[in-house]
């Protein structure tokens, strides 16, 4: 049977059941704890022996109980701060129906381990925060019609590809920058402009089975050499 430790067991503990203080977690089959009797302190390692009940934690005081330093078992816990069950409040508004889910402090988390999580309404969902973050390996969104308004939208994106119907974009001032540019277009490409100047460091080159230019003023060529035909 395992008894207390005795006043004879001085340098070897055998067969006994001795309060301890914990020093380091790693999981439940290790548990540093030490150990005192006699006026010596034992250094050893622990497993938890309390079923699903929470780990201790560092600085908590367990009951460990054991054949020798070997084998070594928590069977009672004793935490150093009493843990704070959780305080929240759900509430029911009967003017307006909803039902409120409100904590006095702390963080809210809602996780499924091995599942998934679902939100379902039969009219709208909304998200009001400060700051509001979406982290994903992979997303999907499927909206018949979306609508974004803000002040400023970032977008850093490796690459992206984009199919559509139609695309109408209404800006005060486009400014584009690309290292190269390729553009395909079967049918017309049209550009309707106020005023127009293209500034070319390098050649520039021009291609058409066939070139129309009308000017209802005047025409200026301007180069040093002017090859015709």
């Amino acid at each position: 049977m395992l008894s207390t430790i005795s006043p004879a067991a001085c340098s070897v503990l055998e067969n006994f059941v001795r309060s301890a203080q914990v020093c380091q977690v790693i999981d439940a089959t290790q548990i540093r704890i030490k150990l005192k009797h006699d006026k010596q302190e034992f250094d050893l390692w622990a497993s938890f022996a309390m079923g699903n009940m929470p780990l201790p934690q560092v600085g908590d005081n367990v009951l460990v109980a054991g054949e020798d330093l070997q084998s070594a078992f928590i069977i009672g816990h004793f935490p150093a701060q009493p843990a704070t069950q959780p305080h929240f409040s759900l509430q029911q508004d009967k003017e307006s129906g909803r039902t409120i889910l409100s904590i006095p402090e702390g963080d809210l988390d809602l996780r499924s381990e091995q599942g998934s999580i679902r939100l379902q309404a039969a009219k709208n969902i909304e998200l009001n925060s400060p700051q509001f973050t979406l982290q994903s390996a992979k997303a999907e969104l499927n909206m018949a019609e979306t609508q974004y308004q803000g002040l400023r939208l970032s977008a850093s994106i490796a690459h992206s590809k984009l199919f559509l119907g139609k695309l109408n974009t209404t800006v005060g001032r486009l400014i584009e920058k690309a290292k190269n540019v390729y553009r395909q277009v079967d049918n017309l490409n049209q550009l309707k402009a106020g005023r127009m100047r293209s500034l070319v460091k390098g050649s520039y080159h021009l291609k058409s089975e066939s070139i129309n230019q009308k000017a209802e003023k005047e025409v200026r060529i301007d180069g040093d050499k002017i090859n015709l035909g």
